[in-house]
């Protein structure tokens, strides 16, 4: 991502030949550093160029469909996902909301608007089947201790929100955002 200097997030691409000690170490070095990488196998686009084109391209059919202005689409990426990404990731996300609300949603707005390629994919598909629906019954995407921990995940993940919004929003009021 850029700018590096600016941006943590680096992803880190071995060589299958590549020692996992050398990993570490690199990754090791990187950290301390002030970067935060992940380690990803060779792709397209890797992670990051993938997500982002998938958002950026639906974003701009949006604009097409007349479905919403320009201004109001960066606004919806500015003050929805902004406020709530820097504390949870996109998976994290869904198995918070529930992977059913995911499934359900893909499904209908797939077939509302003749677009296969908005249909859950399969892993989705298989975890709502098997009732594997997030952090309510402690297995989605990722696996969860007991409720317990989950609940105290939630507090905790509220209370860095709150700071996140308090810092936006007083950024937002200073660039004249809030009118």
């Amino acid at each position: 991502m850029n700018p590096p200097y600016l941006l943590p997030f680096l992803e880190v691409v071995p060589h299958p030949g590549v020692k996992q000690e050398r990993v570490d170490r690199l990754l090791t070095f990187l950290k301390s550093v002030g970067h935060m990488p992940i380690v990803c196998k060779s792709s397209p686009g890797f992670v990051i160029s993938r997500l982002q084109l998938c958002v950026m391209n639906e974003a701009v059919r949006l604009v097409e469909e007349g479905v919403a202005s320009p201004q109001d689409i960066d606004r919806a990426i500015q003050y929805g996902w902004g406020y709530r990404f820097p504390i949870m990731g996109i998976l994290e996300f869904i198995d918070v909301g529930g992977l059913e609300i995911l499934y359900h949603a893909g499904r209908s707005v797939s077939a509302e608007l003749n677009r296969p390629d908005l249909e859950c994919p399969e892993l989705i598909k298989d975890r709502f089947n098997e009732g594997s629906i997030g952090t309510k019954t402690l297995k989605g995407i990722f696996n969860y201790e007991s409720h317990e921990q989950v609940a105290e995940d939630d507090r905790a993940r509220l209370k860095k929100q709150i700071r996140v919004k308090t810092l936006l929003d007083e950024i937002h009021r200073e660039d004249g955002a809030w009118h």
